[in-house]
């Protein structure tokens, strides 16, 4: 076809639309149905936007980084009530396992926050959270309320903070000098935190219960392979917590050095803590 040909017909063409329009300005209510016209249609994004979709590609992006393998079980993304994730399953290097099941979550969403500014903020309870490394098995339900920023290079949180609840705790396996004790039940846990430059700064958790009282302090590196996060804590025990009345054959010279809290440090790795007692060759698996 000639290139003019293809011209005129363009300007026909547009002329026809143009024509159109002025005519369609002039009916009745015809400027106030065109105003109206922008916020419907934006509305209409944000509940038609495919959130789900974007969610499971960010979470999907951490496998082989964060994970080894990650598995989204069904998810329900509702603007107006609470969404729903049936199950996240992450395995690391090394064969642990994390599992987090029955998940509610309110988290502000539209597509300025979720994918411009890569924001995230509002709230998610987990009702079963298990972590099993194959020597210590660790369950909780977990809820927090977050306000974080997404690093858009690694897609891990680099700023914000993060309030933690943890209720129903289970530690299973716990290693000390050689035996291994019953598993401790710690009925709550609080604490605060606030991420920086990619560093989680935990301000103090407070550990509740008969077996175990106490706080936990310190910093956790938010690392692209979770296994390999540097950690650096620091674990504070009420003396008069029953575990060490109740294993005070390998605690009790502990809780007795100067009859204030029984300081525990925890460095290495997520993977591989080292954990060391006051005047003891304790370790914990």
């Amino acid at each position: 076809m000639n290139f003019q040909i293809a011209v005129e017909r363009l300007r026909t063409f547009l002329k026809i639309i143009a024509a159109g329009g002025k005519e369609a300005i002039k009916l009745p209510y015809a400027k106030f149905y065109i105003l109206l016209a922008v916020p419907l249609t934006i509305v209409f994004l944000l509940f038609t936007f495919p959130y789900d979709l974007v969610i499971r590609e960010q979470i999907k992006k951490l496998e082989g980084r964060v994970a080894r393998n990650i598995f989204i079980g069904d998810m329900q993304i509702n603007m107006l009530r609470d969404s729903y994730i049936e199950k996240i399953q992450m395995v690391f290097d090394g064969g642990a396992e994390l599992n987090l099941m029955d998940i509610d979550c309110d988290v502000a969403l539209n597509p300025v926050t979720t994918l411009f500014n890569k924001t995230a903020k509002g709230d998610v309870a987990v009702r079963n959270l298990t972590y099993n490394n194959g020597e210590s098995i660790l369950k909780a339900a977990l809820s927090a309320i977050f306000a974080i920023k997404i690093n858009p290079q690694t897609g891990l949180p680099s700023d914000g903070t993060i309030a933690l609840k943890m209720r129903n705790i289970s530690l299973k396996g716990i290693t000390i000098k050689g035996f291994v004790i019953p598993p401790l039940q710690i009925p709550e846990a609080d604490g605060n935190g606030v991420i920086k430059n990619s560093e989680l700064t935990i301000t103090g958790i407070r550990l509740t219960g008969p077996d175990v009282r106490g706080t936990i302090s310190g910093t956790v590196m938010i690392s692209r392979y979770a296994g390999g996060a540097p950690i650096n804590l620091v674990i504070e025990l009420d003396p008069g917590s029953a575990i060490f009345e109740e294993y005070r054959v390998l605690l009790g010279s502990i809780a007795k050095q100067n009859g204030g809290p029984v300081r525990i440090t925890v460095t290495g790795t997520l993977q591989n803590p080292a954990v060391s007692f006051p005047n003891t060759a304790g370790n914990m698996h």
